[in-house]
C-alpha cells in the first residue's frame, strides 16, 4: 500500500474518530462500519461499505460522485471550451420544512426550485440540484437546501449550442421569484407564505466560472456528503458535549455536541435521503434526456 494512502487512511481512522462509531452508532451499522474501517487499516480496500457515515468511505464516495457529475457536465461542453459553471443555493424557510417530509411536498419544493432557476436565468438552463439536508454550521438542525450547479451552455431544440449569458437580476427580485414559486407549488395559504427566503447567487452579475480549479471546487462542494465523519472525534473532557466536529479546516469551526443528539439527527437524515430523489438533473441534462443531449453536443463538435 502506498505510504501516502496509508497515512491518509490512518489519519481518517484515528482511535478517537472510531470511538464515536463504537459508542454511538446502532449495533448493525456499527458492525458494518467498524469492519470496513479495520479492513482498510489493514490495506484492504476491495470491499468497502460505501456508507455516508463511514469515516473511511465518506470522503472517497463524495469524490466519486463529484467526478461523475463533472464528467456529465464536460459531456455537455462545446469543443475547445472549458466547463462553464455557476453555483447557486436555495434554502427552504424553517416553517415550511415539515412539508417536505412527504413525497408530494418534497416533489413540489423541487419543482418550485427548478422553476425559480429557469426564471432567474431567463432560459431553459441545465445542471444538477444536490440536496443538502443539513448545513455545515449545525449537525442538529434540519436545514434542507438545494445546492445547484448550472451549466453555462444552452442547447436549443435544433441542436445548436450557445454560451449562456443571463440578464442581471437584483437579489430582491430573485427572492420574490422563489417566494412566488414556493407559494404556488406548495399550495401555501396566505399565512404560510414566507416573509423572508434565503438564496445565494454566485452569478448575480452574470458571472460563470471557467477556471478548472474553481469549477472542480464548485462540483465537489455541491456533490459531497455534507457531514464528513472523519472530521468528528470523541472528546470526553471537553465542554458542551463529547461529539466534536470540525466542518472546516480552521480551528474556529470546531463545535461540540451531545453524542446521542448527533447520532439521532444523522440517522434521521439518512432516512430522509433514502425516501427522496436528492440528486436531480434538470433542463436538457435531466436523466431521460442526458444521453441524447450529450449526443447533440458530440454532433456539434463534429460539424464545428
Amino acid at each position: 500500500m502506498p505510504a501516502s494512502r496509508e497515512r491518509v487512511t490512518r489519519n481518517k481512522l484515528r482511535p478517537d474518530i472510531l470511538a464515536l462509531v463504537a459508542i454511538y452508532y446502532p449495533a448493525g451499522l456499527k458492525e458494518l462500519i467498524l469492519n470496513c474501517c479495520y479492513r482498510q487499516l489493514r490495506g484492504d480496500y476491495r470491499h468497502s461499505c460505501r456508507h455516508p457515515l463511514c469515516p473511511a468511505c465518506c470522503s472517497v464516495e463524495s469524490y466519486k460522485i463529484a467526478k461523475r457529475q463533472l464528467e456529465r457536465l464536460q459531456a455537455c461542453t462545446p469543443p475547445g471550451k472549458r466547463v462553464r459553471l455557476a453555483h447557486e443555493v436555495y434554502t427552504l424557510p424553517p416553517h415550511l420544512r415539515p412539508l417536505v417530509r412527504s413525497r408530494p411536498g418534497f416533489k413540489a419544493w423541487a419543482e418550485a426550485t427548478r422553476q425559480t432557476i429557469r426564471e432567474i436565468h431567463g432560459a431553459d438552463v441545465a445542471g444538477v440540484m444536490n440536496l443538502h439536508p443539513i448545513g455545515d454550521e449545525d449537525l442538529l438542525e434540519f436545514h434542507p437546501h438545494w445546492d445547484v450547479v448550472v451549466n453555462g451552455y444552452l442547447l436549443t431544440e435544433s441542436g445548436a449550442v450557445r454560451e449562456h449569458r443571463p440578464p442581471w437580476i437584483d437579489y430582491d427580485d430573485a427572492r420574490a421569484i422563489y417566494t412566488r414559486n414556493l407559494t404556488r407549488h406548495l399550495k401555501l395559504r396566505p399565512d404560510q407564505e414566507p416573509r423572508v427566503v434565503s438564496i445565494y447567487l454566485d452569478r448575480a452579475r452574470g458571472i460563470f466560472h471557467t477556471a478548472p480549479r474553481k469549477t472542480w471546487h464548485i462540483v465537489r462542494y455541491s456533490a459531497r456528503h455534507v457531514y464528513q465523519p472523519n472530521q468528528a472525534w470523541l472528546n470526553e473532557h471537553g465542554n458542551g458535549g463529547d461529539w466534536w466536529y470540525r466542518p472546516q479546516k480552521d480551528a474556529a469551526s470546531v463545535r461540540a455536541y451531545e453524542g446521542k443528539d448527533v447520532i439521532r439527527s444523522l440517522l434521521d437524515v439518512q432516512v430522509f435521503l433514502r425516501a427522496h430523489r436528492h440528486r436531480v438533473w434538470f433542463g436538457y441534462m435531466q436523466n431521460r434526456l442526458q444521453r441524447a443531449s450529450a449526443a447533440k453536443f458530440a454532433a456539434w463538435r463534429t460539424s464545428n
